[in-house]
């Protein structure tokens, strides 16, 4: 009888133990689930690259969000160093993420990495990368890598491999960096000579933040120390022969970069001339490059004023779809979008699912918006936008307008990031290309100064929807 009931001691003590594993592990994977979830991934061929595929990875849990872009080459030793920085930037996140959870009430961190890549010479690859993470505010990265790339060779190119190292070359550079800031009406007014050269003459710059497009180099500074903001320094490769090692002086001889067109140049030209343009219009022709820049969801008081001058120093035109409860709020802002002969479009009175909505709310939506802009800058829109893309043949009907989407969505209310908001544009834009942004976002504000310098150095001109159209 004693050995019964010690038996069945033995046996309880057994059956809450396990129950103690199993709850304790149970939490465990809860407390999992707030900060790791299975990432979303798809592979997708370069726009621009056949030969290069882009990855995207995804995942949204309870307490962060994720967004990864990065390219990927057929052999494994050029995708080395780039997985590395992905790689690195994911197990930190989520090691942060694990730290802090307890702090957050609800989706607190964001990591997000973009990626920009560029064909400089045959089978040779610029891909900047560019991490931004941040836990609950507290702790906010911003991370630029730079990898030079030899897709035939297999191998990584270093900066040093292609600048000399002497006295004379750090001068030169220095006076052609010096020359480029002080010509640039976006930053002479901002960056500081001495540490410019300072940091030209430092003993162990190897200038990792330098890479090629197909006729320049370019020098991207964002540590803040040379310029309080963001900077991306272009000097045709031409203008560095006396500075460039001969191995890379025959380069360039080579490539015919001094203005003999390339093939990747070519190809893109080609690409450009057969692409239609968004809308009516007829095909775009060669050497009349347009693009359209569209704003939607303004007028924002802070923003859209900023937008407006970015504008004005490129001479660009754009078309800023209007949310009409916004548009008295903001009447003067409104009114300077015309003033200053921008085109405005209807993008509804409240932002509303249009497709969720019956005729007479449909028609509502359309009418209040026309009537906020007419009285505040005396003209009715001619264009008309739908939010979410959401339209069908009835909207469209009681709209009574040309519905204009787009061709490249920046993804700015997206990444919240400048770098893949250019990333997105130099992806995908072509000639007639009509390019979606929201001017409610300050980081679409940063993301519009790569924007207008990349499109204008690529010789775009910046016109409104209408003309697009009108071919």
């Amino acid at each position: 009888m004693n050995f019964t009931k010690f038996t069945s001691g033995i046996v309880i003590i057994i059956v809450f133990v396990v129950i103690g594993v199993v709850v304790s592990s149970l939490f465990k994977n809860v407390a999992q689930q707030n900060t790791t979830k299975t990432m979303t991934s798809s592979k997708e061929e370069h726009p621009n690259y056949p030969e290069i595929q882009v990855i995207t990875e995804k995942a949204n849990g309870k307490l962060y969000s994720v967004g990864l872009r990065y390219p990927q080459f057929d052999h494994k030793e050029l995708n080395k160093e780039v997985n590395a920085f992905v790689d690195t930037a994911k197990k930190d996140f989520f090691h942060d993420v694990e730290e802090n959870k307890k702090l957050f009430k609800h989706q607190e961190a964001t990591l997000s990495v973009s990626s920009d890549t560029q064909k400089f010479m045959d089978d040779m690859y610029s891909v900047v990368l560019r991490k931004k993470s941040s836990v609950k505010g507290e702790k906010n990265e911003d991370v630029q890598a730079i990898f030079l790339m030899d897709n035939k060779n297999h191998t990584y190119i270093k900066q040093t491999d292609i600048l000399q190292d002497t006295e004379e070359m750090r001068d030169a550079l220095f006076h052609l960096l010096q020359q480029a800031f002080l010509q640039s009406g976006k930053y002479k007014e901002s960056f500081s000579s001495e540490a410019l050269e300072k940091w030209v003459n430092e003993k162990n710059n190897d200038f990792s933040n330098m890479y090629l497009s197909e006729q320049s180099a370019v020098f991207s500074f964002t540590d803040k120390k040379i310029i309080d903001k963001e900077a991306n320094i272009s000097i045709p490769l031409t203008d560095m022969q006396d500075i460039l090692t001969d191995a890379w002086k025959a380069k360039v001889s080579s490539a015919n970069l001094a203005g003999e067109e390339t093939k990747s140049n070519k190809k893109q030209r080609e690409k450009q001339v057969k692409h239609d343009t968004v809308g009516k219009g007829k095909a775009a022709r060669a050497g009349e490059k347009r693009v359209a820049l569209t704003f939607d969801d303004g007028p924002h008081p802070e923003n859209t004023p900023k937008v407006l001058e970015l504008l004005k120093q490129y001479d660009a035109k754009a078309t800023f779809f209007m949310q009409g409860d916004q548009v008295e709020p903001n009447a003067h802002i409104a009114k300077r979008v015309r003033d200053e002969g921008h085109e405005i479009g209807n993008h509804t009175w409240s932002h509303k699912r249009l497709t969720d909505l019956n005729a007479k709310e449909i028609k509502q939506e359309v009418e209040k918006a026309n009537k906020a802009v007419q009285k505040v800058t005396g003209e009715t829109p001619t264009l008309f936008r739908p939010p979410y893309a959401r339209t069908n043949d009835t909207i469209e009907q009681i709209a009574g307008l040309p519905t204009i989407l787009w061709s490249v969505d920046t993804r700015d209310w997206e990444s919240r990031d400048p770098v893949a908001i250019l990333s997105e544009v130099q992806s995908g834009t072509t000639d007639g290309a009509i390019l979606l942004m929201h001017d409610v976002h300050a980081p679409t504000v940063e993301g519009l100064k790569l924007v207008l310098d990349y499109l204008d150095g690529e010789g775009y001109e910046f016109v409104t929807v209408s003309e697009i159209r009108k071919g």
